[in-house]
C-alpha cells in the first residue's frame, strides 16, 4: 500500500475546514491502493531524502518550523492552503488562492455599491490567512483614497466578543463590514440583530469561506466562497507527480474564488465587473479553540456540513416543534433510530436536548431551512 504523507496543525484538525481539504485529499486516492499516513513535525527526520510531505496548517510559525524542518531532512513540502515566505518560494510546492485579491475585489465592489467608509473585523495578526485579508483590504481602502483605514481596522486581540463590541460602539462611522471568516461576521450579524440594528440598510455585512450555514443567517451572508475540496484534490495530484520525478524541486497550483452575494450586502450583482484572478496566497483557516463565542457557530457549521439528509429533516422537525413521534414519522425512522440520532446531534452541537439545540439553531442562523 502506498501512503500519502501528512501533517496537520493538531489545533486545526476538529475545525470544517481542514476535514474539507482533507476529504478532498481522500476524494483522488486509490481506493485499497492509497492510504494518507498522519505524522508529527518529530516524524519528519524519518522520512526518506526527497519524499513529500502535505503540510496543512494555518499560523505563521507553525508553517515555518514545518517547512524548515523539511529542507534541513530534505524532503519536499507541499503545503495546501497557504503560501511559504518568499525566500523559499523555490524549495516548496503550494495549492493556493490569492486572498489578498479576493478580499481587494470584495472591498472594491461594496465601494462602488455606494459604501463610504468600510470597516474590517477580527484580524488576529498571527494568523496568515487574517494578515492576507487586512492586506487586500488595505490596497483596497487605499486605491478608493481612504488615508485613516488604520482606525478602521478591529483586531481580536482580547476576545472576538469585545472587539465586536468596540466596534458596534462605532458602528454609525461605516456603511459595511468585511469579516475575516464567517463566523466572525455570523456573530457579528447575530449581535446587530438583537441590538435592532438593520443589515444591510445601515450596514452591509461580508464574511469569508462560505460555509453550509452561511445562508441561514438574516439576513443571508455575502460571503467568498473558496473551494477546499478542490485544494485537497489538487494536492493529491501535485503528490503523485512529485513522487514520479525527483528532479523536480517544486510545483505552485492556485484555484479561483468566487464571491457569494447574497442579502447583507447592498450591491449590485449585475453591475459588477468581477475579475475572480488566481494567484497566490491563503485560504481561510481556524482553530476550533478560535474563541469561546465561537465555538456554537463552527459546532453547527460543522455539524450541518457532516450529516446527511435525515439528520437534516430531524433539525427541521425539531425548529417546528414537532414531536419525536412525528418526527420519526416524516424521517421513515423508528424511536431506537431517531433516539440514536438525535443523541449523536445534541453531541455534535454540544447541546442537552431539542430545546436547546432549537435555541442555538435560531440564535445566529434563523433563516435555517
Amino acid at each position: 500500500m502506498n501512503y500519502i504523507n501528512l501533517l496537520p496543525e493538531q489545533s486545526y484538525v476538529d475545525t470544517t475546514w481542514y476535514k474539507r481539504i482533507v476529504s478532498g485529499i481522500n476524494s483522488e486516492l486509490k481506493p485499497n491502493k492509497e492510504k494518507i499516513k498522519f505524522i508529527n513535525k518529530d516524524d519528519i527526520s524519518s522520512l526518506k531524502e526527497d519524499d513529500i510531505l502535505i503540510i496543512i496548517g494555518f499560523t505563521e510559525i507553525f508553517i515555518s518550523e514545518a517547512i524548515q524542518k523539511c529542507i534541513q531532512n530534505h524532503v519536499r513540502p507541499l503545503l495546501v492552503g497557504s503560501n511559504p515566505k518568499t525566500e523559499i518560494n523555490n524549495n516548496v510546492s503550494c495549492v493556493t488562492i490569492n486572498r489578498e485579491n479576493a478580499m481587494y475585489e470584495n472591498v472594491t465592489n461594496l465601494y462602488n455599491s455606494g459604501a463610504k467608509r468600510i470597516a474590517m473585523i477580527g484580524i488576529n495578526p498571527s494568523v496568515n490567512t487574517d494578515v492576507a485579508h487586512m492586506n487586500g483590504y488595505i490596497m483596497a481602502t487605499v486605491a478608493h483614497g481612504t488615508t485613516h483605514y488604520k482606525q478602521d481596522i478591529f483586531y481580536n486581540t482580547t476576545t472576538i466578543d469585545d472587539t465586536i463590541d468596540n466596534f458596534i460602539k462605532r458602528y454609525k462611522q461605516y456603511d459595511a463590514v468585511v469579516c475575516t471568516n464567517d463566523y466572525v461576521a455570523i456573530l457579528l450579524l447575530s449581535k446587530l440583530n438583537q441590538l435592532g440594528i438593520k443589515v444591510p440598510d445601515e450596514l452591509s455585512i461580508t464574511g469569508t469561506g462560505n460555509t453550509e450555514v452561511s445562508a441561514f443567517t438574516n439576513p443571508p451572508l455575502t460571503t467568498i466562497s473558496i473551494p477546499l475540496d478542490l485544494a485537497g484534490s489538487r494536492a493529491a495530484t501535485l503528490y503523485r507527480i512529485l513522487q514520479s520525478d525527483k528532479a523536480i524541486t517544486s510545483l505552485y497550483s492556485t484555484f479561483e474564488y468566487k464571491i457569494i452575494y447574497r442579502q447583507s450586502t447592498k450591491v449590485d450583482v449585475d453591475r459588477l465587473d468581477c475579475n475572480n484572478q488566481t494567484t497566490e496566497n491563503f485560504t481561510p483557516l481556524i482553530d476550533s479553540d478560535y474563541e469561546k463565542a465561537m465555538k456554537p457557530i463552527w459546532s453547527l457549521s460543522d455539524t450541518y456540513s457532516t450529516i446527511d439528509d435525515t439528520d437534516k429533516q430531524i433539525l427541521e422537525g425539531i425548529i417546528n416543534d414537532l414531536s419525536n413521534d412525528q418526527i420519526a414519522q416524516n424521517t421513515i425512522n423508528g424511536k431506537s433510530t431517531l433516539t440514536y440520532r438525535l443523541n449523536r446531534l445534541y453531541q455534535m452541537t454540544n447541546t442537552s436536548g431539542k430545546e436547546e439545540l432549537k435555541n442555538l439553531i435560531l440564535k445566529f442562523f434563523p433563516n435555517f431551512k
